[in-house]
C-alpha cells in the first residue's frame, strides 16, 4: 500500500501578501530580518531568514541572535541596537542601503565598519544567559520605531560585546558529531540564506534544492 504525505499548514495569522505587506509585524526577537528590526517594507524574505536562524537553532540546540523581549518603551531602541551589532558582526556589516536606516548606526560603527565602543563579556552565549533569553523569546514581539530620546545624550547607547562569527559560533555550539568540512558547508549555505539583503535570499525552491538538503 502506498502512503500519500500529508502536509499541514498552520499558525498562518501573521500571513500577508507581498501585495499589501503589513507596516509592522509581530514575531519572536531572535527570528527577527533587519529589514524588520529598522521598519523597512516587508515580503517573503522575513520567512526565509527565519528559517536560516532555524537551521542554526537546530544543530546548536540554541539561537544564533541572544536578543531580550522588547519592553514597549525607550529600550526597545537599545534592543534593536544590539541585534543589529550581533547581526553586523556574525554575519556581515550592513550595507549601506540598510545603514542608512539604523539611526543611531554611526554611534557603535565609524565610516571604516569599526566598533566604537565595547563591553566585555565572559560569553554572551552560554552560562544561564541562554536559558533566560529562550524563556523570553517564546513571547513574540512587535518591530518598533525608534526612539528620538536618549539617557545622556551621547552614543552608543546598548551595551554590547564583540560576538563571534557564524563559523566559530558553529564549530563551538553544533551539538551533532559534524567534521570541519560539513560545518564549513552548513556555513555557507546559512550565508547564502541569512543574506542582508533581502533582495538576495534564495527562494524556497533555490533552498530546497541545495545539496546539502539531499545529502
Amino acid at each position: 500500500m502506498d502512503l500519500v504525505p500529508f502536509v499541514q499548514l498552520s499558525d498562518l495569522g501573521s500571513a500577508f501578501s507581498n501585495d499589501s505587506p503589513p507596516a509592522k509585524m509581530v514575531t519572536p526577537s531572535y527570528l527577527r530580518s533587519p529589514e524588520l528590526i529598522l521598519g523597512l517594507k516587508l515580503s517573503e524574505a522575513v520567512d526565509i531568514w527565519s528559517f536560516g536562524c532555524f537551521i542554526f537553532q537546530i544543530l546548536a540546540g540554541s539561537s544564533l541572535f541572544i536578543v531580550e523581549a522588547l519592553e514597549g518603551d525607550s529600550s526597545d531602541e537599545e534592543t534593536n541596537d544590539e541585534h543589529l551589532i550581533q547581526i553586523s558582526e556574525v554575519l556581515c556589516p550592513l550595507p549601506e542601503n540598510l545603514f542608512q536606516h539604523w539611526r543611531r548606526g554611526r554611534g557603535y560603527f565609524d565610516a571604516d565598519g569599526t566598533r566604537l565602543r565595547i563591553k566585555e563579556k565572559e560569553d554572551p552565549y552560554t552560562t544561564d544567559s541562554d536559558s533566560e533569553a529562550d524563556q523570553k523569546h517564546d513571547t513574540p514581539i512587535e518591530s518598533v520605531e525608534s526612539s528620538d530620546e536618549s539617557t545622556d545624550g551621547t552614543a552608543p547607547w546598548a551595551d554590547a560585546p564583540v560576538f563571534e562569527t557564524l563559523e566559530q559560533l558553529l564549530q563551538r555550539k553544533c551539538i551533532y558529531d559534524m567534521n570541519d568540512s560539513e560545518l564549513k558547508d552548513v556555513a555557507s549555505l546559512m550565508r547564502w540564506i541569512l543574506q542582508v539583503n533581502a533582495s538576495q535570499r534564495p527562494s524556497v525552491d533555490e533552498i530546497l534544492n541545495h545539496p546539502w538538503f539531499s545529502a
